[in-house]
């Protein structure tokens, strides 16, 4: 029987089942015992811990049920432990090899969190500044009805599908040619904000007009963007806060983690060995994923996108309504940038 990729599975697993977190105050002792699960004492000490993984205030009347909800969480567990213990899981080299990933993620992340804990949080000249650096975001924020086409071009090809993309008189024209080079490609139409649209893409998408185009070679493939078009739809100062807050500080962190890392590996002594005696070259070498379209991101503007429709704002109308006269759909390519 085939087993499962345990090193990929587990640990998500093992998160998934401590979903409850933020404790209240407890009278009881952490040493006291809340439950025996055939005889293996799970302890307050372990209900709060749980509870503590919430991250927000628990209110006192529910304090009760969510305590309970953790304990039974934790006695499922103990049960599915016992279990695989009996099974002789517990020795199953993946699942030994699963264990070790999940304690180096864990003691990594630990030492990465407390060795980064006091760094500084944005100012409000900080935030204002970003803010006003990115206008595309923010005060001229815009949501783009964008017509896309993937086109599949080998090296030698490229050229030559540029400068027919230019001298052509729109996409339909454009796509009979592609269509007679046997040049692969697929298309569609995507509605995005802003903030979704990759920073160095953005910056040249805000200076077309409707029926305006931008070509992106991504590693190989050729990407027609055509502007079919926008809806204004700024975000001030104030609603723009928490997010460039988050997104400034996050960037910190990620900034005070790197140069831990850069200062343990200088300090330390480190050996690629056999098959992987080059790693540390490729570790070392930019990625390339990124291609002309740079993959630097955005703060999501207020509201979050994740909690709206694309571009959605409170009081605003929806991207989904953005639409586009058929005369700026037909001209396609003509406004090549």
């Amino acid at each position: 029987m085939k087993r499962l990729p345990y090193a990929q599975a587990a640990l998500p697993l093992l998160l998934s089942l401590v979903l409850l977190g933020g404790c209240g105050n407890k009278e009881a002792k952490d040493t006291q015992v809340a439950a025996k699960v055939n005889g293996k004492e799970i302890t307050v000490s372990q209900v709060n811990f749980a509870l503590s993984r919430l991250g927000q205030q628990i209110p006192q009347d529910k304090l009760k049920q969510v305590s309970a909800q953790a304990l039974n969480s934790i006695i499922d567990q103990t049960l599915l432990e016992q279990a695989a213990v009996k099974d002789k899981l517990d020795r199953d080299p993946q699942v030994l090899q699963a264990i070790e990933a999940a304690k180096l993620q864990i003691l990594a992340q630990a030492y990465a969190q407390k060795q980064t804990a006091d760094v500084a949080k944005p100012t409000d000249a900080d935030i204002a500044k970003y803010y006003n650096d990115h206008p595309d975001l923010f005060a001229q924020r815009k949501i783009y009805k964008l017509q896309e086409l993937q086109v599949q071009a080998k090296p030698e090809q490229i050229d030559a599908i540029k400068q027919q993309l230019t001298s052509s008189g729109n996409m339909g024209d454009f796509v009979n040619w592609l269509k007679g080079q046997n040049i692969p490609f697929q298309g569609g139409e995507t509605v995005q904000a802003a903030e979704q649209i990759p920073l160095p893409l953005l910056d040249r998408l805000s200076k077309l007009n409707p029926g305006q185009a931008a070509l992106v070679n991504n590693n190989g493939t050729l990407l027609v963007i055509v502007v079919a078009a926008t809806q204004p739809q700024p975000v001030t100062l104030d609603q723009a806060k928490p997010q460039i807050t988050a997104f400034l500080t996050n960037q910190a962190h990620q900034k005070a983690i790197a140069d831990l890392i850069k200062q343990l590996k200088d300090s330390g002594k480190i050996e690629y060995l056999g098959e992987f005696a080059d790693a540390g070259k490729a570790a070392e070498a930019p990625s390339a994923s990124g291609g002309d379209q740079g993959a630097a991101p955005a703060p999501a503007a207020a509201p979050s996108p994740s909690n709206v429709s694309p571009g959605q704002s409170s009081g605003q109308q929806s991207a989904n309504d953005v639409s586009a006269p058929d005369s700026v759909l037909q001209q396609g390519a003509a406004g090549l940038k």
